[in-house]
């Protein structure tokens, strides 16, 4: 899959650093052995013991004493799930991660990767979760989340998930839509539309160069569509006993770097939605 081109360098050479990371971008149309991209995407190959084995989770809880942080983003789950007893290491890692947040009082957002490993899924959803603030995870993430814990729809298929053109600019998938409606059997209602237009407008005249740009009629079931008003943005609507508030988030549209990008969106979110007055 990769180029001829691309070298290996001395093993010598990157055993003293003891994290490796390669990440292969190619744009939508570019082909390589007779296969045509349907879209852009990248690989990322990493090697990375130090952060799988939790080896630096010490000097991260004594950083944030002095740092104070607002709001801690963490990513990088998959790289446990690879580890392998024939290799020395251990699958004790999700209990020193356990144990880390549970002495956190910061908010933590946890974003997720694509991962093979339904138990290793499963530990993470049931230990884990509980002591997160917020969760991070495209569709494909989800369909295997929902298939190793059990949950709605995960019979559906792989196909089409995650694909996207230009055609479908503005349209969510539909396996967002099937779960967004299971979601609302157990969500709660948060702020009121009050508080968030409040803060939204606050936050608008703080920040002039911020710009809501959304498509402003969609369809959120087979039946109802709603329609958004620049000028009042949240939209209020009512499902199954349960109040839902739908509010613009984040969104960087000139990105220098696309790998982490997904992380900084959501935790910016999160952060300007809830912490931040």
């Amino acid at each position: 899959l990769l180029s001829v081109g691309l070298g290996r360098g001395s093993s010598s050479r990157y055993s003293s650093i003891g994290s490796k990371v390669l990440i292969y971008l190619y744009p939508q149309v570019s082909s390589g052995a007779s296969v045509v991209a349907p879209q852009a995407n990248r690989f990322i190959f990493s090697h990375d013991e130090a952060n799988a084995q939790m080896k630096l989770s010490e000097s991260l809880v004594q950083s944030l004493e002095n740092f104070d942080p607002k709001l801690l983003v963490l990513s990088g789950f998959h790289m446990m799930e690879g580890l392998q007893p024939e290799s020395g290491l251990t699958r004790s890692e999700p209990a020193l991660l356990v144990a880390l947040l549970s002495q956190l009082s910061v908010p933590v957002h946890l974003e997720l990767a694509s991962m093979t490993d339904p138990e290793f899924m499963r530990h993470i959803a049931h230990k884990v979760f509980p002591l997160v603030s917020s969760l991070g995870l495209n569709e494909q993430e989800l369909l295997f989340l929902s298939r190793a814990v059990g949950g709605p729809h995960s019979d559906l298929s792989w196909t089409e998930v995650g694909v996207s053109s230009p055609a479908a600019v503005g349209v969510a998938s539909d396996v967002l839509r099937w779960f967004c409606r299971a979601l609302t059997r157990g969500v709660h209602g948060g702020r009121s539309a009050h508080g968030e237009r409040s803060s939204l407008r606050s936050r608008s005249r703080a920040r002039p160069g911020v710009e809501l740009r959304a498509p402003l009629t969609f369809s959120i079931n087979e039946s109802h569509a709603l329609t958004l008003d620049p000028d009042r943005p949240i939209t209020v609507w009512q499902q199954n006993h349960v109040t839902l508030h739908l509010s613009p988030v984040l969104v960087c549209k000139r990105p220098i770097r696309t790998v982490g990008l997904g992380d900084a969106i959501t935790a910016n979110g999160l952060l300007f939605s809830e912490i931040l007055p």
